[in-house]
């Protein structure tokens, strides 16, 4: 019945489309034809822009022509002037550096004599520094003299000491070979108490060992009796714990079976309620 009703509202709208066709078409050929008379207005009215753009363009092209051709005058003559300033500051200064070059000239003549008095001076210094080189160098030849008469006397001083020095160093050497014979012989004395305090000692630690070891058997089995009544123990935790988990599994198995049961009979109420709204 529903079905009917919807298809029979579905024909009735598409006989309205078909319908309203026509009149659709109608009003889109009036629109076209508005349309194509205002594109036709706005084109005239840019065609007037254009050609007045244009004849605004010529008059500005024409006065800045002759705005141009007037300031390129101005120019030419103000050039004109500057040359003619140019050629009179040029004409000065040719003068000025003429004048420059006289007392230039002037100057080195004068720097040229004093320069040639100064080398005399310097030559007649030359001749006296080399006066007092050659005396300095005589000093020298002595004092040299001298000193490697000193180095002679320090080496022979030096030489002497050298050989106190060795008498010294055998003397120590002596004396320090005997030291180490009696430091051996202390030792070898020193080893032999050390072994037999040594060997003591270890006789005392293996019996203390032994004792240890008695008294870690008996701590064994006392651990070992402990460790057994805590397996007995963990076992009838364990079966406690068993007997509790298949309660809880029985228990998850029942509310299983009620749930299911709860949605079947939900299946089948939707199942009547969808059949109801069918018919």
């Amino acid at each position: 019945m529903k079905v009917r009703k919807l298809f029979a509202s579905l024909l009735v709208v598409a006989m309205f489309c078909v319908m309203a066709i026509p009149a659709f078409a109608d009003a889109n050929s009036d629109y076209e034809a508005a349309i194509r008379a205002y594109q036709a207005q706005i084109a005239a009215r840019e065609e007037s822009y254009a050609a007045a753009v244009r004849a605004y363009q010529a008059q500005a092209a024409a006065k800045a022509k002759a705005e141009s051709e007037a300031i390129i005058a101005a120019g030419k003559l103000a050039n004109q002037q500057q040359l003619a300033a140019n050629d009179a500051i040029l004409a000065a200064a040719n003068a000025a550096h003429a004048k420059q070059l006289a007392a230039n000239d002037a100057f080195i003549a004068a720097g040229q004599a004093a320069r040639n008095k100064q080398l005399a001076a310097n030559d007649a210094f030359v001749a006296a520094a080399n006066a007092a080189h050659n005396n300095q160098l005589n000093a020298n030849a002595a004092y040299l003299g001298a000193i490697q008469a000193n180095q002679a006397n320090i080496a022979a001083q030096q030489s002497a000491y050298l050989a106190a020095i060795k008498a010294y160093q055998d003397q120590i050497a002596a004396q320090q070979n005997a030291y180490l014979a009696a430091v051996k012989a202390y030792q070898a004395q020193a080893a032999a108490k050390a072994k037999a305090e040594g060997e003591a000692i270890i006789a005392a630690g293996k019996a203390a060992h032994q004792q240890q070891l008695a008294a870690n058997a008996a701590v064994q089995a006392a651990a070992n009796a402990a460790h057994a009544q805590q397996l007995a123990a963990n076992a009838a935790v364990q079966s406690a714990a068993n007997a509790a988990h298949a309660q809880q599994l029985d228990a998850n198995a029942a509310y299983e079976a009620a749930i299911r049961a709860n949605q079947a009979q939900i299946a089948a109420r939707e199942a009547a309620y969808l059949q109801s709204l069918l018919k």
